[in-house]
């Protein structure tokens, strides 16, 4: 073989294994223990949380009470859900690096030894042949276009996962928050029964009462006391729903309780104008609406892609041939015929699926306007049975305060006093009952706007990749 040509392999065979060697490390499959274990030694006072709350816009509580903002930020930062919503990103723009490049020209090599060569010959046939790719017809633009789109699509799908991992946060705090008031109640409940039942058991020894109201009174107790077991019991559950939705061992919430919330207090006011405008800008921005946008871009870019099949590549392969002494320059040229198929069929499916993914809009589109719709309505019913109850139990709390006053002047007796305030305890669980409606919609108010506007507001955005940054969201 002459020197040139075992230069030619030699170099070829370098960059190959110089290539081999630059190989991506793999990496270990995920260890159970070591995972169980980092998750357990997760903890709030983290500094990594502390630097993500300040990318976030919020800053830590001085307190260690769970505030609104420490939830929400612990669950974006150590919820798998967001994890996975970041690695999907990242696996959606790398496809779109692989579909913008262009296709590798193959080197074939074809050496052979003649056996048989006169003295007088060369005994070698050596041929190469570069065969260049050719794209034509834009395919490569629409194959990136579709791919682009598929990137927008997963940004979006990004977004709404956040607010859903947001969304679950801020319910299982404001769900503790309200078993925590149920439990109190109950507990004033339990104790007055408790009262009741000593004095009419004390009344009936003395023969001022019959067995009829003791036995009552036991009963009223009895479902008092259970009542108060249930309510402790799902405040446990509460509080291990808690730890799920902020990704932290129950643990490191046990000893901690809900910040002071204000604004749970009251009924919000409801701005007709503003209702408006968020429910006009849900129906035509929500993050799932304009994801399936995206996908109908993919899926029309997909079409044009197939269609743009029907011309076919092109494949030019300019070669050399050493044959025995003779050198020859050739070049090749070779693309597929359409002789069976114009790649109708390819044509029929993605239009298919592009008219899937119009329907698929329209559906999802339908779906935002009537949840928007029913939760509006839900919400003003909730802040009306909220105020009524509201006002029950100030006109409770009024009799109660009255009947205090009429025993210090003893007009009533003790145990008119003890229902009195029983009364206003139970007033005061109906009260409590409203309220978690009332939370339940507002908090379906917001997932149906998919905005903040009772609840704080945390740019998250900054929990993904500069990627997602790009669209702004201020939520």
């Amino acid at each position: 073989m002459p020197y040139r040509w075992r230069a030619a392999l030699g170099v070829l065979g370098t960059g190959l294994v110089l290539g081999a060697c630059g190989t991506p490390r793999v990496d270990p499959p995920p260890d159970p223990h070591a995972s169980a274990a980092a998750f357990a030694a997760r903890k709030l006072n983290d500094a990594g949380l502390a630097q993500f709350m300040g990318r976030l816009g919020v800053s830590t509580p001085a307190s260690n009470d769970l505030t609104p903002e420490l939830v929400i930020a612990a669950a974006l930062y150590f919820h798998a859900d967001a994890k996975r919503a970041a690695a999907d990103i990242a696996a959606a723009h790398a496809d779109v690096e692989v579909a913008s490049e262009m296709p590798n020209p193959v080197l074939s090599l074809s050496p052979a030894r003649v056996i048989h060569a006169t003295a007088s010959e060369v005994p070698w046939v050596v041929a190469a042949v570069l065969s260049l790719p050719v794209e034509t017809n834009g395919k490569r633009s629409r194959r990136t276009a579709a791919a682009q789109s598929a990137e927008q699509q997963a940004v979006l799908s990004a977004g709404t996962t956040l607010w859903q991992v947001r969304s679950r946060a801020l319910k299982a705090l404001q769900d503790l928050c309200d078993v925590e008031d149920e439990v109190r109640a109950d507990a004033e409940e339990a104790a007055l029964d408790q009262a009741l039942t000593e004095r009419f058991v004390k009344q009936q020894q003395a023969g001022l009462t019959s067995m009829i109201d003791t036995l009552r009174a036991q009963g009223d107790r009895a479902q008092a006391e259970s009542k108060l077991a249930d309510a402790r019991a799902r405040l446990t559950g509460a509080r291990g729903d808690l730890a799920d939705a902020m990704g932290v061992p129950l643990t490191e919430i046990a000893d901690r309780h809900a910040a002071p919330w204000p604004e749970r207090a009251h009924a919000p006011t409801l701005d007709p104008a503003r209702l408006d405008e968020l429910q006009a800008d849900a129906i035509v921005n929500r993050t799932d609406l304009r994801a399936q946008l995206a996908a109908y871009a993919q899926a029309s870019a997909t079409w044009q892609l197939e269609v743009a099949k029907r011309i076919p590549d092109v494949t030019v392969g300019p070669g050399y041939t050493y044959d025995r002494g003779d050198k020859e320059i050739t070049l090749d040229v070779s693309f597929e015929l359409p002789v069976f198929h114009g790649n109708g069929a390819a044509i029929a499916r993605a239009k298919a699926d592009r008219d899937r993914a119009a329907a698929a809009f329209e559906g999802t589109q339908g779906d935002v306007i009537a949840s928007v719709q029913k939760s509006r309505a839900a919400l003003e019913g909730a802040v009306l049975a909220f105020q009524q109850s509201d006002a029950a139990m100030r006109a409770a709390e009024a009799t109660q305060s009255r009947v205090e006053k009429e025993m210090h002047r003893n007009l009533v007796s003790k145990p008119e006093l003890m229902q009195a305030s029983l009364v206003r305890v139970q007033a005061t669980q109906a009260h409590l009952a409203a309220a978690h409606q009332l939370h339940a919609a507002m908090a379906a108010m917001e997932d149906a706007v998919e905005a903040p506007i009772w609840t704080p507001s945390l740019n998250l955005a900054a929990a993904l990749p500069p990627s997602m940054s790009e669209r702004g969201d201020q939520r």
